[in-house]
């Protein structure tokens, strides 16, 4: 069948994240945590907080790589849990939903950067014909903060539908993230191809939804296998038009 839509992951593919920005991003986000909790009384040491949410982003990482993702509020809730787990006070409910908000931000002068050529890639695809979407695990930033993130790098306007895993309770490579998608461009997925950096959540979880699995970069998990290989965005309209699995070629 012909190629008709092809469908991103954002971290390490769209956007990346580079430790130059991660780093102070993770202190910035401890201190508005601290923040939050200081309007309800509750003023702990900054170490502390900053530990819970490491210890925070590594159990939704776990979870996402089984397929599941916390809705609202549930990041303000593992905080909690994993911060009275690990010595600090109980925070009351009340304060949730102002840690919630402080863990999902997304600073501007910490923010990941755009990937060479993305939104010209985005753009090309859209140009030659193709539908787009995106399929994103969110972690600890929440998918509002990613849309104006998508909005900034003027991502938006080249994508006609977006998925993130904290609005649907699933992550990839949980089937109904690429199915939610599809279903979205109304494309069928033998007519998709999927790009992606993580082997185990983007190209194993695109290829078990039946999708043309592309992997850029350089990760590798033994079992796993991309149909096809890039290194830049700028080898992915090349890629689509020699792929063997769809007839016809890539406009562009």
């Amino acid at each position: 069948m012909q190629l008709q839509a092809v469908l991103f992951d954002l971290w390490g593919t769209l956007v990346l994240d580079p430790a130059e920005r991660s780093l102070p991003r993770q202190g910035w986000r401890a201190q508005r945590v601290r923040e939050a909790l200081a309007l309800h009384n509750c003023r702990v040491d900054l170490d502390l907080i900053a530990a819970a949410l490491n210890e925070a982003a590594r159990a939704l990482t776990a979870l996402q790589d089984k397929g599941i993702d916390l809705m609202a509020g549930g990041r303000a809730g593992l905080f909690a849990e994993l911060f009275e787990r690990n010595g600090g006070l109980p925070i009351p409910k009340s304060a949730l939903p102002e840690v919630e908000e402080a863990i999902g931000e997304m600073p501007e002068a910490y923010q990941p950067v755009e990937a060479p050529l993305a939104s010209q890639t985005l753009a090309a695809i859209k140009a030659s014909g193709l539908a787009t979407a995106l399929v994103s695990n969110a972690g600890l930033t929440t998918s509002p903060h990613l849309r104006r993130l998508l909005r900034d790098f003027e991502m938006l306007p080249h994508l006609d539908y977006l998925v993130f895993s904290d609005e649907l309770g699933v992550a990839k490579p949980h089937a109904r993230m690429f199915s939610e998608a599809l279903n979205g461009i109304g494309v069928p997925a033998e007519a998709c191809a999927f790009v992606g950096d993580s082997p185990h959540n983007d190209i194993g979880g695109a290829k078990d939804a039946g999708l043309f699995a592309i992997q850029i970069g350089s990760r590798h998990v033994n079992g796993i296998t991309p149909d096809a290989h890039i290194q830049l965005l700028q080898e992915l309209l090349p890629a689509l038009r020699t792929s063997e699995r769809h007839a016809g070629p890539v406009a562009g």
